[in-house]
């Protein structure tokens, strides 16, 4: 499954019927060499509040990240109520218009289904306009599209990566994993249709 021991424990007691603690479960894996501890993670002294919306295709994340090892960029489009990747691309530079071409692969698969309403993105070049005239406005080609397509844009916080968190887990899981697979459509099949999902209740 290529799943952390928390899903792992579910998954044997739920479906195996084997009791079994998940800090025992993780210490196998550790033996193995398939988990590792996270010096960054630290005890939250306050309880998270999830926020998701209710519908798919209501709202999608979309941000770029850079994978190190592939040397390539990677631009996914994550549904906020499913948490499926309705598409996701890897180029060589991240522009407008490799992410232009990731939303609108999204929006033409799916558009039977019910239209993309929203997008939540960072104030990256690739999604905000840097440059504005003297009245305070500025054209850009990304604002243009969703514009088009009646898709409201909605800005994260400035210095509040939280907004668009469950991409930065997928990003985190993409880091991992995806040199384990020979094609992007493989990893987004297992990411999709095979992988265990904690917050959709397996």
């Amino acid at each position: 499954h290529r799943c952390c021991a928390v899903v792992l424990g579910k998954i044997l007691r739920k479906k195996q019927g084997i009791k079994i603690d998940n800090n025992l479960i993780h210490s196998i894996l550790k033996v193995n060499g398939l988990a590792r501890e996270d010096p960054r993670k630290k005890k939250r002294k306050r309880p998270w509040v999830r926020y998701e919306r209710k519908h798919s295709l209501s709202a999608v994340h979309m941000d770029w990240y850079y994978h190190g090892e592939m040397k390539m960029w990677a631009i996914a489009c994550l549904d906020d109520a499913s948490r499926m990747i309705l598409s996701l691309g890897e180029f060589k530079n991240a522009t407008v218009e490799n992410t232009i071409k990731v939303l609108d692969e999204a929006w033409n698969k799916f558009k039977h289904l019910r239209k993309i309403r929203e997008v939540i993105v960072d104030h990256g070049p690739q999604f905000y306009p840097v440059k504005k005239n003297k009245k305070g406005e500025a054209n850009h080609r990304f604002l243009e599209y969703c514009k088009t397509k009646g898709i409201k844009v909605i800005y994260c916080r400035y210095a509040h990566p939280q907004t668009n968190g469950k991409l930065e887990k997928f990003y985190h899981l993409y880091q991992r994993r995806r040199l384990e697979f020979d094609t992007l459509a493989e990893f987004i099949n297992w990411y999709n249709c095979i992988r265990p999902h904690l917050s959709l209740n397996i």
